[in-house]
């Protein structure tokens, strides 16, 4: 298009003003092209590099590639037409390039504006000297002006640019990658042509020669592997490592499979039963090389597996066979293991770990299932059982196949433990008595398979080697004598009296002051013997005293017992006032509303607990009875202790109190020694105690009981009834025994008694001394 002139109507020309506009034309259309071909280039630039990072990285398909090259084309034509032709076919006339140039200078008043518009219309209008100077003044001032700063050129250059610089930079890539170029010009429109391979995959198969045999068969990795067994899969990858590969195993969902630490893709298929055939694919390999072809074999197996166990004689354990599992079994036990494999010809070893050391197996008798079948052929060892250990069997047949992961057999090995031993009596582990007292040494021991023998012995404090062992006369318990839940087949119970006078010697007799301890030991019945089949109980520490220390600490227990009477008192009334609430609602007018369960249910609880607390009491009166007698503080109740320590040793050794031995003996005393003497007043407290305990106590928690359970109204009465009865009887007892304990608060009460107890120590320390002497 060429350059617009001024139509001349016989008005005088301004050629200066028509250059101006002219030149500012032609800048013009200069920016259009700059503008309209840097953007055509930059367009044209960053869609050939979409498409070819989109090709190189994704590999797209062909139609996808015709889309690009159909892009490529339309695209810079668009731009052509939308920042070229489209803005010069838009391009001001004069006058509108006049308008742009005052639009940049307001201070010319439209004049070039208004010469243009004169020049170009058909009849001037005005008066012709205002015209002329008009059109003079307009060209004047055009001859005058510039271009500068009329026209922004900066977003065309910058545009033309940057298309140019896209279009050097696009051009150098591909002068310095000319193969990837042509090849992705030739993708374009062709679909055979490949890029070139970037990845190379190369697939292992990792398995030992004595699992597996591989060999390549055209090309292909051919593995052989038995049947169970897990294959490894790897994978190494040459050029470009992906994200993740995909596995295909046939007949089965492909794998994908991430990268190791080392670029490598490693995994297993676990237990493999079938043929399959492998095909690893990922980025630009699609698995052509990466390909293998596994053939499962039947392996050798373990058809069966017999362990025949035979204990130690001396554990009287009868002989017995166990199949296809763990065992355990006594130490010194003699186990005969016994296999059967399929095949039958196939090398069969057995690895013994932790020890890790391999035996061949020999042949020897399978034992039979059953009575009915014969016993079979088969292959095995012998050995003495002395620590656990575990089986392997490896097998391999005339193939060179072995077991897949043989399974392990665990014998474990039971210790023969040394027995159980505890002082039953005396049930404190210190006592204290006087030089003429005895010590009632009970003990029992358990043990799996028998008691040998049962001893004790003492030593004096300070002492490291004790007295001679001294037999400790001791008997088997029958089962009907034994606990319910006594797991130990051999319960021993022994006892002997020991006097505390025999426990010194010449050397070291004993005196008040001395301090003694005693052992129970038993020894098992294991043919070896020696010191691991000897068991020793805890230490009985004995304190020998004199009887006033002996006495003052019986009256600090009986005082600290008295307290525990008063608590109980105030637990039975409060107990009491509450079962009397609720058989008062029973005997309202409306008794079926006035009890609930709940309510029943905390007597019941109340009345567990006063008997708990009278059991406590009972118990501990018995003790502190116990040792005044065994301590032989009176003398004359020498016939009563007699009658007691036989009762206690007729007992019941299953741990549970001997109430009737302390029935009897409370009786007895009471009978033969009275009230005046000291064991008698303490006789007589065990008899209380033992009332307040058997007879009130637990009657009125049964009655509680019973009352809770009922659902009857009537029954409720009659037991709530019964309950309180019992609650007021034992009350009374309650108070009898406090008046009884309040006795011994005033420790001169009893000094006349034990003055002449002193006497009779003395003789009796006399009689000791002679004793030792002669021995």
């Amino acid at each position: 298009m060429s350059t617009p002139t001024p139509q001349t109507t016989g008005l005088p020309r301004t050629p200066a003003l028509e250059r101006l506009l002219a030149r500012l034309w032609r800048r013009l259309s200069l920016q259009i092209w700059l503008f309209g071909l840097g953007t055509l280039s930059l367009c044209s630039a960053g869609w050939i590099l979409f498409a070819f990072f989109a090709d190189y990285g994704l590999r797209v398909p062909h139609s996808v590639r015709l889309f690009h090259a159909l892009v490529l084309v339309a695209l810079p034509a668009f731009a052509f037409w939308r920042w070229i032709v489209r803005p010069l076919s838009r391009r001001p006339d004069l006058a509108g390039c006049a308008v742009l140039y005052e639009r940049e200078r307001p201070a010319s008043r439209d004049l070039l504006v208004s010469a243009v518009q004169l020049q170009q219309a058909a009849q001037a209008e005005g008066h012709p000297a205002l015209v002329a100077e008009v059109l003079a003044a307009a060209d004047q001032a055009a001859a005058q002006g510039s271009l500068a700063g009329v026209l922004d050129e900066r977003p065309a250059r910058l545009r033309a640019a940057l298309g140019g610089g896209a279009l050097a930079a696009l051009g150098a890539l591909a002068l310095a990658n000319p193969q990837l170029a042509r090849t992705f010009a030739a993708r374009l429109f062709d679909s055979s042509v490949r890029w070139p391979q970037r990845t190379h995959l190369s697939l292992e198969i990792p398995l030992g020669a004595e699992r597996a045999g591989s060999t390549l068969e055209d090309g292909v990795l051919s593995v052989r592997i038995a049947r169970g067994t897990d294959l490894p899969v790897l994978v190494r990858v040459s050029g470009d490592v992906p994200e993740e590969l995909e596995l295909a195993v046939s007949g089965s969902t492909p794998i994908e499979i991430s990268p190791s630490s080392d670029g490598t893709f490693r995994t297993v298929l676990r237990a493999l039963q079938r043929d399959v055939e492998l095909r690893a694919s990922g980025g630009d390999d699609d698995g052509s090389q990466a390909r293998a072809r596994v053939v499962v074999l039947t392996p050798p197996d373990v058809a069966g597996v017999a362990l025949s166990i035979e204990p130690p004689a001396y554990s009287g354990r009868a002989p017995s066979v166990e199949f296809d599992k763990d065992v355990e079994v006594l130490a010194g036990s003699k186990v005969r293991v016994a296999v059967l494999t399929e095949p039958d010809d196939a090398r069969a070893r057995v690895r013994i770990l932790p020890a890790d050391s391999l035996r061949e197996l020999e042949p020897c008798p399978f034992p039979a299932r059953s009575p009915e079948e014969p016993p079979g052929q088969g292959r095995g060892l012998e050995f003495t059982a002395v620590e656990s250990l575990r089986l392997r069997f490896e097998l391999e047949d005339e193939s060179g196949l072995t077991n897949p992961d043989p399974g392990l057999f665990a014998v474990r090995v039971a210790a023969d433990e040394r027995p159980q031993v505890t002082i039953t009596t005396p049930g404190r582990a210190e006592v204290d008595t006087l030089l003429g007292g005895w010590i009632p040494l009970r003990a029992r021991a358990a043990d799996e398979f028998g008691i040998a023998s049962m001893h004790w012995e003492s030593r004096a404090a300070g002492e490291e080697a004790g007295s001679a062992p001294r037999e400790l006369p001791w008997r088997l318990l029958d089962p009907e004598e034994r606990e319910t839940d006594e797991t130990r087949a051999a319960i021993a119970v022994g006892s002997v009296r020991v006097e505390v006078a025999l426990l010194g010697d010449a050397a070291r007799p004993a005196g008040v002051g001395s301090q003694y301890t005693l052992e129970v030991r038993a020894q098992d019945n294991r043919p070896e013997g020696g010191e691991a089949s000897i068991s020793r109980s805890a230490p009985l520490s004995v304190r020998v005293v004199s009887a006033e220390e002996f006495l003052r600490r019986v009256q600090d227990r009986l005082a600290r017992l008295r307290l525990q009477v008063g608590e109980l008192e105030t637990l039975s009334r409060d107990k009491g006032r509450r079962a009397r609430e609720l058989l008062a609602s029973l005997e309202s007018d409306a008794p079926e509303s006035g009890v609930a369960a709940g309510d029943l249910a905390a007597v019941y609880a109340g009345a567990r607990r006063v008997e708990g607390d009278a059991r406590s009491i009972a118990r501990e009166l018995c003790s502190i009875a116990e040792s005044v007698l065994y301590a032989r503080l009176d003398t004359d109740a020498d016939a009563a202790l007699e009658v007691l320590d036989a009762a206690l040793g007729r007992a019941p050794r299953s741990g549970s109190f001997p109430v009737e031995a302390w029935r009897a003996f409370g009786e007895t005393s009471r009978n033969t020694s009275g009230r005046a003497s000291l064991a008698g007043q303490l006789a007589g407290l065990v008899d209380l105690a033992l009332i307040l305990d058997q007879d009130d106590a637990r009657s009125a928690a049964k009655a509680a009981e019973r009352a809770a359970q009922a659902t009857d109204v009537g029954v409720v009465h009659a037991a709530l009834t019964e309950h309180l009865q019992l609650e007021k009887q034992l009350e009374l007892h309650v108070q009898e025994l406090l008046a009884r304990l309040a006795e011994w608060d005033n420790f001169q009460s009893i000094l006349s008694l034990t003055k002449d107890i002193l006497n009779r120590q003395k003789a009796l320390r006399e009689r000791a001394k002679a004793a030792l002497q002669g021995r």
